[in-house]
């Protein structure tokens, strides 16, 4: 979260935030948190269920969104939200499964879900900001490229200042894809 507040700082975007947990600004969004909100607090069960549909949503979406943009801050963010929900979906699929319950995925295929279920933890990158505009990076296992920092990993965090890097991973180049399970 702290991550795309930063964007939208950054490129003076304005956002959709309320001080106040749970109010949208957008009613479209007010209304689909109401009926998740309402689906996931009828039981355990339906808790776990609500929330492998929730990561699904976010996985499509974002999936979408890195689509249409090549703006290599916002697909940095966007690459580490994907993994916290792939994440996500994996400990509810592991819990649904610990309840005896079989989830069918909704947003996504078959075919992507199983990869994701059966693949393991992703770590995305941890970025911390040192004094004027330098970023400091640790991005073990999820990429290895070429680029305009010290280090092993592509691009500048937020287009400015210096990215000391400690990149170590298993995809290389300019593939802007990685972590997305080679798709």
């Amino acid at each position: 979260m702290n991550a795309v507040i930063h964007l939208l700082k950054y490129y003076n975007a304005g956002d959709t935030l309320v001080s106040e947990p749970g109010i949208f600004s957008i009613d479209e969004i007010q209304t689909l948190y109401n009926e998740l909100i309402a689906k996931g607090s009828v039981s355990v069960e339906e808790a776990c269920m609500t929330g492998a549909l929730i990561e699904e949503m976010d996985i499509r979406d974002l999936t979408e969104a890195l689509d249409n943009t090549t703006n290599e801050n916002i697909i940095r963010v966007f690459e580490n939200l994907l993994k916290g929900s792939r994440n996500h979906l994996r400990a509810f699929n592991r819990q649904i499964i610990n309840l005896g319950l079989v989830y069918t995925p909704v947003y996504i295929s078959q075919e992507e879900f199983d990869l994701i279920v059966n693949s393991s933890f992703e770590k995305g990158c941890q970025y911390r900001t040192r004094g004027q505009g330098q970023h400091y990076r640790n991005c073990p296992g999820d990429m290895q490229g070429q680029g305009q920092n010290q280090g092993n990993c592509r691009g500048n965090m937020m287009g400015q200042g210096q990215d000391p890097g400690n990149c170590q991973g298993n995809e290389q180049g300019q593939n802007r894809q990685r972590g997305r399970n080679g798709r």
